[in-house]
């Protein structure tokens, strides 16, 4: 769900001539934690034991709440039609 809004978030957000480069850093980072997300979790989960691949859902917690803050700090609303 996050993927396709952020995606509009930046082209709505961005000038036409600063629109291509913001997506193409959006792709870069979508495409790095895409990578490195199962090699990060493979790493935790082999120094500090099986019972840590619970803890590692709780980081999605704090970082929905970044997004949320960030969403309704930064994001300007829409001008009504």
């Amino acid at each position: 769900i996050m993927v396709p809004g952020s995606l509009a978030i930046i082209a709505k957000a961005y000038p036409k001539k600063e629109r291509g480069r913001a997506i193409g850093i959006w792709a870069a980072a979508s495409a790095l934690t895409t990578a490195l997300g199962p090699v990060l979790g493979g790493v935790v989960l082999s120094a500090f034991g099986d019972g840590m691949w619970r803890v590692i859902f709780a980081v999605n917690l704090p970082l929905g709440l970044v997004s949320i803050y960030l969403l309704l700090a930064k994001v300007p609303a829409d001008a009504p039609t």
